[in-house]
């Protein structure tokens, strides 16, 4: 089974949200599941006032970036996931004094055009050149094949039709419930919206 895996804002009374968009940050650079060329921006993360002053594995922030503390990482590569790409960033709680650079951004290589179009709620831009939104969807698995340099599917990949959803397997799922990996869910396609 595949799920939507995205940052849990619902967890914001617990963990610190990151309501400000780091500067210089172009979003759509990391929503294409290609390598970057040349490193990207360094990124800053910065919490201004907020409460509570826990910082969740998977940060919570206002844009889609996908934030991961050493434990989640660490998760990761224990379950297999091998196409992410990690790159330095600054976390800094401005009402604690406190910075941190042991959290990494990561880029999620690889996109898998799966989608099963009859079976979705969707959005179509006017002009026919994709969906604005993918709602209760349905994934055609036989699709789901290696991605270059793979030799089994992949257990994390962006939807191909629309690269801003982010697939996992229940794999993953399994490993972040047995290291209590904070921050993330992980949302059934057919109920995603």
């Amino acid at each position: 089974m595949y799920y939507v895996f995205e940052m849990n804002t619902k967890l914001t009374t617990k963990f610190i949200y990151f309501r400000n968009e780091p500067a210089g940050l172009n979003i759509d650079e990391w929503q294409t599941g290609e390598k970057f060329r040349t490193p990207p921006a360094e990124i800053s993360m910065v919490a201004e006032d907020e409460i509570p002053s826990e910082l969740s594995d998977m940060l919570l922030a206002k844009v889609e970036l996908h934030v991961y503390s050493p434990k989640l990482m660490a998760t990761m590569a224990s379950a297999g996931i091998t196409n992410l790409e990690y790159f330095p960033i600054t976390v800094v709680d401005q009402k604690r004094g406190v910075t941190r650079t042991d959290y990494r951004a990561a880029n999620i290589l690889g996109s898998v055009a799966c989608l099963d179009v009859k079976n979705a709620e969707l959005d179509e831009f006017s002009d026919g050149s994709g969906y604005s939104t993918v709602e209760e969807f349905d994934l055609l698995e036989d699709r789901i094949v290696p991605l270059p340099g793979m030799k089994s599917p992949p257990l994390l990949f962006r939807l191909g039709e629309f690269k801003f959803h982010v697939i996992a397997h229940q794999s993953l799922k399994d490993a972040f419930e047995r290291d209590g990996i904070t921050g993330a869910r992980f949302i059934p396609t057919q109920d995603y919206g």
